[in-house]
């Protein structure tokens, strides 16, 4: 039998707390003294059950934190029916005296369960003190300063309480005076001291709306004053910086790969880079060299860096040029037919469109009155190789000269399908407009249809399966399939170089060996401890390039040597009391420390991550509430993803890296999504800036009064932050006279069904990767939706918001973002079962509110999800997760994850060992050496 540490120091407080209730004989009969001696023969009961069933320290205190929130309660419902009904009206005093006598004995019952948990708390300090002080007097201070700070907090409570049942005065209260045991001066004075004990926080919410549209101004071409570039008969002298490596153009192994196997030759190169990466538009330089060839696409200056990396990887001296191009054509054609078959749109007004949106600076060249066409801002190189002799086959050095060269206007231009249009299912067509609301549950599909059941498909499969349905039942031979839009580059292989370019260049401003910050997309991170604060707790800026599709991860290490030494005292950080240690927070990039914070935070505590996407066009930025200790991956993806997903069962596989699958395999299931829908409304799409999708730990965090002690994981989230799309008709909309209006509705409702798409994607993303059941805003429509009895829809708009909200049991932070929300002319819908008031819900271990915060003349849309943190997450108890998984994610910081150690059941020893790595710098070092020298 294990000795439990101080029982009989124990035995001495709960005698001597026996022996002061002999002393009080004059309490009210509403507080008897055996009220006060049953407890405490329980808690003597504790001490001879803990050696057989440990009480967690942590669940002590969720217990404390719980009964002081049932105490504010009470207390704040005893002072409500204290205050008069209106002004100068006395408060009936029947009402007054009825609370009190029902009321104030459960105020006592629950501060005699704060006093046993009080007592075994201490008890539990008193042996950890021991402890701590053999580890460092850093641990020690901090034990003695929580432990302090705690005991004259919940010992002023108790006495104040206990004031209250010695009274037997009369309430002060403005109704007059009345015999009783309470007197409300002293209950505000417990009320106050509970607001300062109970700590505010608050569950995150999105802020924003994540999907939205970015509305660029339209912009014309740079008027900067023209240069002549060395293709022109500028300077012609090749410098090193012609050949060396950049950040956006790197000579890398995977580069040189390239360039090696089509024989370093320039020919082979262009062909290359001309045929197989295909063309997407948006301004500025977002992959780079690398990230463009792993995709496979690019803009014109990502194709651009792609083509000078591999030009100078093979001994090419090669330069970037910059200027306002036009479009031409073939002989016998016009150049706006070009630039419809290049974009996809067959409407010169609609292009213009296009370019604004994608943020493409440009100007319409009008002919005849009307768009004959266009001239936009461009980007792309000039090479020197041997062309005189071979045209850029290399046989010889013979007649060097330099070439312009541009990959990203494809010359054969495309082959388009001819898909069938919704339009033609004209019943179906009107159905459209509806069918989210019809998945979600919210109104009933017509009886007439054969419609499936949504709960069993993702949104995407249920447009598939609603088309397919009606097609069947007209005895089509169509397929949704036969609805699709696709085109198909044409490729041209001339094995020369041409002689020129397949533009017009109207106006040369600029000529690089590298692309200038001006151009380049960025992402900032920065993080603070509150959000008052003006000092950063780090701060960094990295080209969007080096990070798109890259593993990144905030991470923690300790903030000094004697943590990591307390850290690995307890076993691991997961076993380690949060208030005896301090972390760093630290940005990990690719597995490597890329910004470590200036200062640790006490472990299981609050700060603030922004991060901003800076552009050529602008600056978009999302902030996260962290909690110190919570390991997290960031997802960002400029355009396509790239899955790289392990075998679960892969010895290389950890929390980040499983995390980080999670966010890339979410962010390439939506943008197939998209891809899929503007296909078959005939849209075309653009996405000016990248993704950012947030996945991390789901973390409870126990509060000891106002400081956390407890840190326990209970599952995952996925929160997609930041993500804009931008749309337009494309080839293949039905001629008619009102043409631009089909073009908005059908962007409107892609806007709403892509939207339902991320939504649902929220769940299914960790119930078809880990087998977990989940929780999503969609998911929490339906299951309101399909309850019995029904359900209702509220909807807070601006016409009945200032009735509405004060009715809503919600938290002050939610009212706040419904508040902000109708403030900027949106709609609000919850869901909510008709037999039930509107406020939390319950599904498996999780319970919240969900709702949708939408533009409804765009179908822009925020779907909030607030239980712990907005978007997604896991919904099941850790009992009922696979042990592959929950033994990486649970326990992030392992140093093997697929091994976790042999079990424990001391629970001050921990669970099993662990280690968190500390890096440790010289300065400590010699701290270190000095302290044991000094000894």
């Amino acid at each position: 039998m294990r000795r439990v540490p101080g029982k009989h120091y124990l035995w001495k407080l709960i005698w001597t707390q026996i022996d002061a209730e002999k002393t009080v004989c004059n309490f009210s009969t509403l507080f008897s003294h055996r009220q006060h001696i049953f407890p405490l023969f329980i808690l003597s009961l504790l001490l001879f059950l803990i050696p057989f069933v440990s009480l967690a320290e942590e669940d002590i205190g969720k217990e404390l934190q719980k009964n002081l929130e049932q105490s504010k309660t009470i207390i704040t419902s005893i002072l409500n029916k204290l205050q008069p009904t209106t002004p100068n009206t006395p408060v009936k005093l029947a009402e007054q005296h009825e609370t009190i006598s029902t009321q104030l004995p459960q105020l006592q019952s629950i501060t005699e369960s704060i006093r046993i948990s009080h007592l075994l708390l201490q008890e539990r300090f008193k042996a950890r003190n021991e402890k701590v002080k053999k580890l460092s007097s850093k641990a020690s201070d901090r034990h003695e300063e929580m432990a302090e700070k705690y005991r004259k907090a919940v010992e002023e409570y108790l006495k104040l309480v206990d004031s209250i049942q010695q009274t037997g005065g009369s309430i002060q209260g403005t109704g007059g005076s009345r015999q009783a045991t309470a007197n409300s001066d002293q209950l505000s004075a417990i009320n106050s001291l509970l607001n300062k004990l109970i700590p505010k926080k608050k569950r995150p919410i999105l802020g924003s709306l994540p999907y939205k549209h970015l509305n660029y101004p339209a912009q014309e071409p740079s008027t900067a004053p023209t240069i002549t570039p060395a293709y022109k008969g500028g300077d012609k002298v090749v410098r090193s910086e012609d050949t060396q490596t950049t950040d956006e153009a790197p000579i890398s192994k995977e580069i040189t790969a390239l360039a090696q196997s089509l024989n370093w030759q320039p020919v082979a190169i262009y062909e290359y880079v001309k045929n197989n990466i295909e063309t997407e538009w948006y301004w500025g330089c977002m992959k780079g060299a690398e990230e463009t060839l792993r995709q496979k696409s690019g803009n014109d200056c990502d194709q651009a860096t792609l083509l000078a990396a591999l030009l100078r990887a093979s001994g090419f001296p090669t330069r970037y040029v910059r200027g306002t191009i036009e479009f031409t054509a073939a002989a016998k054609d016009q150049p706006i037919n070009r630039i419809k078959n290049l974009t996809g749109i067959d409407d010169p007004k609609t292009i213009a469109e296009y370019f604004q949106k994608a943020g493409i600076p440009y100007k319409t060249v009008i002919a005849g009155g009307t768009i004959a066409n266009f001239q936009i801002e461009h980007i792309w190189v000039e090479t020197q190789i041997p062309y005189a002799n071979y045209r850029g086959v290399v046989i010889d050095d013979f007649g060097k000269t330099w070439l312009g060269l541009d990959t990203s206007i494809k010359v054969k231009g495309y082959q388009y399908n001819q898909p069938k249009d919704i339009s033609e299912l004209s019943a179906f067509s009107e159905q459209l407009e509806t069918m989210r609301d019809e998945y979600l549950g919210i109104v009933q599909p017509d009886p007439s249809y054969q419609m499936p059941d949504p709960r069993t498909m993702t949104p995407l499969e249920y447009l598939q399966s609603s088309i397919n349905s009606e097609l069947r039942t007209l005895n089509s031979e169509l397929l949704y399939a036969d609805f699709l839009r696709s085109r198909t580059l044409i490729p041209e292989v001339m094995n020369i170089i041409p002689d020129g370019l397949q533009f017009k260049e109207t106006r040369i401003t600029n000529e690089y060996n590298t692309i200038p910050d001006e151009l380049k997309h960025k992402v900032k991170l920065s993080a603070i401890s509150t959000q008052q604060s003006a000092d950063k707790l780090f701060e960094i800026t990295i080209d969007t390039y080096k990070l798109s599709n890259q593993q990144i991860a905030i991470s923690y290490e300790p903030e000094t040597v004697q943590d990591q030494e307390i850290i690995n005292s307890y076993g691991g950080l997961d076993n380690t009391p949060a208030y005896l240690i301090r972390l760093r927070p630290v940005l990990k990039i690719s597995s490597q420390r890329s910004a470590v914070s200036r200062d640790g935070i006490a472990m299981g505590d609050e700060y603030y991550l922004t991060l901003e996407l800076i552009s050529p066009n602008g600056t978009e930025k999302t902030t996260n509430t962290m909690i110190v200790g919570n390991l997290t991956a960031i997802g960002i993806v400029a355009q396509k993803a790239i899955s790289t997903k392990q075998s679960a069962n892969s010895s290389t596989l950890n929390a980040e890296s499983l995390l980080f699958q999670e966010a890339i395999n979410y962010i390439d299931r939506w943008n197939k999504t998209e891809d899929e829908l503007a296909s078959f409304f005939h849209l075309n799409l653009t996405r000016p800036l990248p993704t950012v999708v947030t996945v991390g730990g789901m973390i409870d965090v126990t509060y000891l009064l106002d400081t956390p002690h407890g840190f326990t994981w209970k599952g995952v989230f996925v929160d997609a932050g930041l993500r804009r799309i931008e749309t337009v008709a494309s080839y293949g909309l039905p001629d008619s006279t009102d043409k631009l209006r089909v073009a908005s509705e059908r962007g409107k409702t892609f806007m709403q069904l892509s939207s339902l798409q991320g939504s649902v994607l929220e769940n299914r993303i960790f119930e078809d990767d880990f087998k977990v059941d989940s929780i999503s805003t969609a998911k929490l429509f339906q299951l309101t939706t399909t309850q019995p009895g029904g359900a209702q829809l509220a909807t807070i708009d601006k016409s009945n918001i200032d009735t509405v909200l004060s009715t809503l049991i919600l938290e002050d932070n939610i009212k706040e973002d419904i508040q902000n929300s109708v403030n900027q002319n949106l709609v609000i819908r919850f869901p909510q079962a008709a037999s039930l008031p509107l406020t939390a819900i319950s599904y498996s271990n999780w319970s919240g509110i969900g709702y949708i915060k939408e533009n409804l003349e765009t179908g822009e849309s925020g779907w909030m999800l607030s239980g712990m943190v907005a978007g997604g997450m896991t919904a099941l108890s850790v009992d009922n997760w696979p042990d592959l998984y929950l033994s990486i994610l649970q326990n992030p910081y392992a140093s093997t994850n697929t091994n976790p150690g042999p079990q424990t059941l001391d629970p001050v020893s921990g669970n099993y060992m662990q280690k968190i790595a500390a890096q440790i710098s010289k300065l400590e070092l010699l701290e270190q050496n000095y302290q044991k020298n000094s000894k």
